[in-house]
């Protein structure tokens, strides 16, 4: 009768996942974007306010009262904000948490999703309540978060993306509180059939 050889136990190697690179779209995950100068009012260094209400405190990941960007009192149509999104992404979600202060919240009707570069943007389709943006007026809706903000846009590749408000809900203010915007990679991104 043969006797079975003992055999070596297999040796277990783990490989770490890497880490993702700045460039590497995880639609899980919020993109890492700066501030465009082509942004609206409020650049850094601005003397009006300073630092305080610039478009880079729409990234600080800071939800507050009376954090984030503000328009001039009364400058509460056609105002943006641009992003530079470091690489070319196909961007699917954009997450708008509207300013807030005074127990209300200061956000646009609307809001278009620009595309292209600084200086060549192309416009692109417009959202509002009805395609998931938050209510621009109503503070008991308000998301504490910047990931209970956000709706899905139809995905456009693209380094720089312009948000265009149209109008703000309040005749005095316009306010933009914290900004997110997410990917869809290429096999996600659904295609027009003919």
């Amino acid at each position: 009768v043969p006797v079975p050889v003992p055999t070596e136990a297999p040796t277990l190697t783990l490989v770490p996942t890497p880490a993702p690179t700045t460039d590497e779209c995880r639609p899980d995950a919020f993109l890492h974007p700066v501030c465009d100068s082509d942004s609206g009012h409020y650049l850094e260094g601005d003397t009006d306010y300073g630092d305080v209400w610039a478009c880079s405190q729409t990234l600080d990941g800071s939800v507050g009262v009376e954090y984030g960007w503000f328009a001039p009192e009364l400058d509460t149509s056609g105002t943006w904000l641009a992003y530079d999104l470091g690489s070319s992404f196909h961007v699917g979600t954009v997450c708008v948490r509207w300013g807030q202060s005074g127990g209300e919240l200061y956000g646009a009707t609307s809001v278009r999703v620009d595309h292209g570069s600084p200086g060549s943007w192309t416009e692109g389709e417009t959202y509002t309540e009805a395609e998931g943006m938050e209510n621009p007026s109503d503070m008991s809706t308000a998301s504490d978060t910047t990931a209970g903000a956000c709706f899905e846009v139809t995905p456009v590749e693209t380094r720089y993306v312009k948000l265009y408000f149209n109008q703000s809900a309040n005749p005095v203010w316009m306010g933009v509180n914290e900004v997110g915007f997410r990917c869809v990679t290429p096999t996600d991104t659904p295609t027009e059939t003919p």
